[in-house]
């Protein structure tokens, strides 16, 4: 579904909109920071919208006193985590310990250098390593972790589609040409997150790039050869990269 709003229109009520539009249910939003407000958070409970979003480093919900009683590891590092129901929503507090060493690093150095004022440096030792994601789901703190880090993967994928793809250059001048565009752009995202997903489950990240194997299988071509579809000579090393990815192609 692709809507097209004015540019200054940029609120929660267009995203609930739209939801609504879509007919989606049974599903949770997974915000960015740049959605958080008490207002945002009020539309979103009135919408009757699952929702997780991380308040700001500023928020005063930090204060609120939440216990690390629990823990679990996430990509090897220790995760601690809480939650707390507050205002008709739950927080959830995490700290995670490797960052929390990288921020009280970058603070020490800071105020030693004096960059930063005592109180600055005070409250961001506090802050170090912290999360707070704000819920109108109530789950197990590490299952609203994950589900908030899945979040990274959209938005690689979405670098993906402005500086790989370069998508986002557009010079349309009504919408269905603009929706026209976005629609292959997104057949083309599909088909690199395809292509990338065949590596990684190869094992050969190290060797490919989804880039590399169009640049090669380009070289190929498919031709109407009266009435029957044949592939056109598959060079030696397409062929083994090929074999190597298990993609079954071509014939033998």
């Amino acid at each position: 579904m692709v809507r097209i709003l004015p540019g200054s229109v940029r609120d929660v009520k267009s995203l609930a909109l739209s939801v609504q539009e879509i007919g989606v249910e049974n599903k949770t939003l997974i915000l960015d920071r740049g959605f958080y407000s008490q207002g945002s958070i009020k539309t979103l409970n009135e919408h009757k919208l699952s929702f997780v979003i991380p308040t700001k480093r500023n928020s005063t919900l930090y204060n609120e006193q939440i216990n690390l009683s629990e823990h679990f590891f996430y990509h090897e590092r220790l995760i601690k985590c809480g939650k707390k129901e507050y205002g008709g929503n739950i927080l959830y507090l995490f700290e995670d310990s490797e960052m929390k060493k990288e921020e009280e690093y970058t603070l020490y150095k800071q105020h030693d250098e004096n960059k930063i004022t005592s109180k600055t440096f005070n409250k961001g030792l506090e802050k170090a390593g912290k999360i707070l994601l704000v819920s109108n789901v109530d789950l197990a703190p590490e299952n609203v972790f994950l589900m908030y880090k899945k979040r990274d993967t959209v938005e690689k994928h979405y670098d993906t589609y402005k500086s790989i793809l370069e998508a986002d250059k557009l010079y349309l001048q009504d919408n269905e040409s603009l929706f026209g565009h976005i629609f292959i752009s997104f057949l083309s995202l599909y088909g690199y997150v395809k292509i990338q997903n065949c590596i990684r489950k190869a094992n050969l990240t190290s060797k490919y790039s989804p880039r590399d194997l169009i640049e090669q299988f380009r070289k190929v071509y498919m031709m109407d050869l009266d009435g029957k579809m044949i592939f056109t000579e598959v060079p030696k090393k397409i062929g083994e990269m090929e074999k190597k990815l298990n993609l079954k192609l071509f014939p033998k």
